[in-house]
């Protein structure tokens, strides 16, 4: 059986650069890539790409210490200097807001709100969007598409942004990081491969990567997994595993709040901007995606698409691609790096939900209270609710299953020194 990956391999950087398989193209480092994925568009009125300054301690005016995500080009705002007006999503009825200092200080601790790129968006309430999708439209600027995602720790840790490759306890380094490359890029051409040939499906790169995360097909990834549900986060946050086995979480510490604090369930509400989906018309994406339909979201966020005009993909924001993540409605997001260094400025906000049945019981009123629904079924905080990871994480397929391997084993095989 032939694999794309082996030829890619074989070929000169120049002769990659020739190269095409079925609807890819083939870049010069030998990832396999669908011509849109290509097409990359600089203009005008386009929203700043750049480092965010990340994580920052603030001291609030009470003299409490906070940590605060910062977004990109939010700095005036940490320094004191309060918004004139907030831009509010396209759906709801107000265009402007007025407010002082302090009221916009406020509900951005609380999230619902953010600065970016020197102006201040509103938050929908959980009522207002559906999927956890919007945008802010603008006359003068891009529109600025925004999805709020969820994510389910056990416990409160360092790195609440960081995917798993890169976070400490790895030991990320500049020569595992290349090795992780060659193997990702290998395994994801042979997915690519199979996924076209069984399912008629191209996918895009962002989409293999997110298989290759939700199915630890080679270990770690550069991917964060969200999910547009919060139930989804929930369960998370509240089921341990442990050599492969899931069981509920229990809540010991009754007397003394420094280590409540530390076991507590947190539940991360995150605001991440599609980066690199720019329009373009529809002759052009039918050339762009030979003969195949590409709807990145379809099934996801819910939404009708124009099918005169398309976007090309971003690439930090990808679905991830198979019944696994379908089931818990995920996404993936990429360009997060060691220590949470968030290099295109993609996040926009993260608001902390913590939940504990005795210092914290109404950390999650924000988002619902301590109750859960998965799949039809109810679960308080404090039942069982493991049994609905029988949902949450489905058998693939056999086709898939073996595809995977072969991804696996390609990566393997091909790292080899010669």
């Amino acid at each position: 059986m032939s694999f794309w990956a082996v030829e890619i391999e074989k070929l000169s950087a120049a002769g990659r650069g020739q190269a095409k398989f079925g609807p890819y193209l083939v870049t010069t480092e030998g990832a396999l890539r669908l011509p849109i994925e290509m097409l990359r568009v600089n203009g005008r009125n386009l929203w700043p790409i750049g480092a965010a300054p990340g994580w920052t301690n603030l001291t609030l005016p009470d003299g409490t210490q906070h940590q605060q995500w910062l977004p990109l080009g939010s700095e005036y705002f940490f320094r004191g200097e309060a918004p004139k007006s907030a831009h509010i999503p396209q759906h709801m009825s107000s265009t402007n807001v007025m407010m002082n200092g302090a009221n916009a200080l406020s509900l951005v601790l609380a999230g619902q709100a953010f600065p970016f790129a020197d102006r201040f968006f509103m938050l929908p309430t959980a009522q207002d969007f559906v999927l956890n999708s919007f945008k802010y439209e603008f006359a003068e600027m891009e529109n600025l598409g925004v999805f709020v995602g969820f994510r389910g720790h056990t416990k409160r840790y360092p790195e609440v942004l960081t995917p798993q490759l890169y976070r400490a306890h790895k030991s990320p380094s500049k020569d595992n990081h290349a090795v992780w490359m060659k193997k990702s890029r290998i395994a994801s051409n042979v997915l690519k491969q199979r996924f076209l040939e069984r399912e008629g499906k191209p996918l895009t790169d962002l989409e293999a990567i997110g298989i290759l995360q939700h199915h630890y097909v080679i270990g770690a990834t550069d991917m964060l997994d969200l999910s547009f549900d919060v139930n989804v986060a929930k369960w998370f946050s509240l089921n341990v595993f442990a050599n492969d086995d899931c069981k509920p979480k229990q809540f010991h510490e009754t007397h003394d709040p420094v280590i409540a604090r530390a076991e507590a369930s947190c539940v991360y509400s995150v605001g991440v901007r599609p980066i690199g989906a720019i329009p373009i018309a529809g002759e052009a994406a039918r050339f762009l995606t030979p003969g195949i339909k590409l709807d990145l979201w379809e099934g996801i966020i819910g939404t009708s698409i124009d099918s005169a005009a398309t976007e090309t993909p971003p690439y930090n924001l990808a679905p991830l691609w198979s019944t696994f993540p379908q089931r818990q409605r995920g996404f993936g997001l990429r360009g997060i790096f060691p220590g949470e260094f968030d290099k295109f400025g993609s996040v926009l906000s993260v608001t902390e939900h913590m939940f504990h049945p005795v210092f914290y019981p109404h950390g999650w009123d924000r988002i619902g209270g301590p109750v859960l629904t998965i799949n039809d079924q109810h679960f308080h905080w404090d039942s069982d609710s493991s049994s609905a990871r029988e949902f949450l994480m489905p058998n693939e397929p056999e086709w898939f299953r073996t595809a995977s391997l072969e991804a696996r084993e390609m990566a393997e095989h091909l790292t080899q020194p010669s």
